[in-house]
């Protein structure tokens, strides 16, 4: 008998929220803040969204909908609000270098728009220097769930990821050369 210990739990959503209105507002909030630079290359990340958000409360309330199931699944005690949330513009080569989200219970990322080729999230395998060290290179026929060193999370339109905080991730460039990806990103705790 094969036990899979020590698990790490990726919720994955397909919404159906609004996004035309969520890019027009996404950009318009763009226009109006400067940014700032966090794990971003390139590329502008907004300052915290603070105050009332008409376009975005669906997907609020959609994110602490799905955090509370998730947390209920790894038997938390407390129910979860988002503690913060932020909006990444990235054009042409622009990405986010590997970080995690100390702090928090659970992250996670909505992809309000996504061109093609315009990069993926990564998740990184919590020891995957050492696995990688131990188990790397070509000593396996194929990768399996035991071996993999990293997952690919797809950029795809209305959907959402939850992870724990804890998570190594990066998000790899968007190589579209005229087309913008945007993503509205948070933490719950």
């Amino acid at each position: 008998m094969i036990n899979d210990i020590f698990p790490t739990p990726l919720y994955q959503i397909d919404l159906n929220c609004n996004i035309i209105e969520m890019q027009k507002y996404c950009f318009d909030i763009m226009s109006k803040n400067t940014g700032r630079i966090v794990s971003n290359s390139g590329g502008w990340q907004s300052q915290d969204l603070k105050g009332v958000h008409l376009v975005l409360n669906e997907l609020f309330e959609d994110i602490e909908h799905h955090g509370n199931i998730l947390a209920k699944e790894v038997y938390l005690k407390n129910s979860l609000k988002i503690d913060n949330i932020w909006i990444n513009i990235n054009g042409y080569k622009d990405f986010n270098l590997i970080h995690s989200h100390t702090g928090a219970f659970l992250s996670g990322v909505f992809y309000v728009k996504c061109p093609k080729n315009c990069g993926n999230i990564v998740f990184n395998h919590p020891t995957q220097n050492t696995q990688q060290y131990n188990w790397g290179g070509n000593k396996f026929d194929k990768l399996s769930k035991y071996t993999y060193g990293i997952i690919n999370g797809q950029s795809i339109e209305n959907r959402m990821y939850l992870f724990p905080s804890w998570l190594e991730h990066f998000v790899t460039p968007n190589l579209n050369e005229t087309e913008k990806r945007i993503s509205i990103a948070f933490n719950l705790g």
